[in-house]
């Protein structure tokens, strides 16, 4: 395994392990409440919590939840949100820049997050 791979996936399992201190030690004390958990990026892709009807769920609540559970709800919360966006097109037909852009937004290019996927895709595809 690479050591960029390798730090990718430390870094997964930190904002895993970070969600999930979040959520106890927040969250459960006040279940009738969001906390501010809208804004909390978690897991494998880093959805955004504020997205979570994008990535197949009915309330940040419920979203929250899954991504606590398992890295198989945190793959499949990626991928609806890639599919709700219409992003899958652009990632199919290596449009980086596009694909960069809809998931990223903006800050995309100066992030360089275009070049950074086509370089990790080059590396591993």
């Amino acid at each position: 395994m690479s050591i960029e791979l390798t730090k990718h996936f430390k870094n997964v399992f930190l904002m895993y392990g970070a969600i999930a201190d979040y959520y106890t030690n927040n969250y459960a004390k006040n279940p009738s409440a969001t906390n501010g958990l809208n804004g909390v990026a978690s897991g494998l892709g880093n959805p955004i919590s504020a997205n979570y009807a994008a990535c197949g769920y009915n309330s940040v609540d419920d979203f929250v939840t899954a991504m606590k559970a398992s890295e198989i709800n945190q793959l499949e919360a990626f991928v609806s949100f890639i599919k709700t966006n219409k992003l899958d097109s652009a990632l199919r037909n290596h449009q980086w820049a596009d694909f960069a852009y809809g998931y990223n937004g903006s800050g995309y290019a100066a992030n360089q997050y275009d070049t950074k996927i086509a370089a990790a895709y080059s590396q591993y595809a």
